[in-house]
């Protein structure tokens, strides 16, 4: 009788720590599986709590829609902080406009870096760099390239902040990011 409630009690122990094994193996192959989508990352000091606004498009134009773009809210901060856009699984823009806010209030924003990233690859660009992909539309800010400073110039009844249009070299690199 003690010979079966032993071979009983490692039965049991063995059927748990198999099935823990088991979900330990699954939970190790979501970390290992990288993210099918692409991740911009803006790094700047807003000094303001605000939204900033992504655009995409596939088609390769400056045409930009609400039904592709993301809202991204956030805290203001004296320090740099990380501002990441998750584009939807399975897509690889071929341009991007990025808007600079919402707040009528919002002071300079210093530019730090920009990243836009693909299964481990990389486009980025560092303080002016970010300018290398980026035209400012001229009626929303003023721009000082040397110090990558943005002022937003537009008026408080009617506000628009600073918006972003796609130069050559972001769509000839994001083609590249994705090969």
């Amino acid at each position: 009788m003690k010979k079966i409630y032993c071979y009983l009690l490692v039965l049991i122990c063995s059927v748990f720590f198999s099935c823990k094994n088991d979900q330990k193996n699954e939970n190790q192959e979501d970390i290992k599986k990288p993210k099918n989508n692409v991740s911009i990352v803006l790094n700047a000091v807003v000094l303001e709590n605000d939204t900033f606004h992504v655009y995409y498009n596939e088609d390769g134009s400056e045409k930009f829609n609400e039904e592709n773009s993301i809202w991204l809210e956030f805290k203001g901060k004296k320090t740099p902080q990380n501002i990441v856009f998750e584009l939807p699984e399975d897509v690889l823009p071929s341009n991007l406009r990025i808007d600079f806010g919402i707040n009528k209030e919002q002071k300079v924003i210093e530019i730090k870096s920009f990243k836009i990233n693909y299964l481990g690859k990389k486009i980025e660009a560092y303080n002016s760099g970010f300018f290398k992909y980026f035209r400012i539309n001229e009626l929303t800010a003023k721009l000082d390239m040397q110090k990558c400073l943005v002022t937003p110039t537009a008026k408080k009844d009617n506000y628009v902040g600073p918006s972003f249009y796609p130069l050559p070299d972001l769509k000839i690199d994001l083609e590249k990011l994705y090969k």
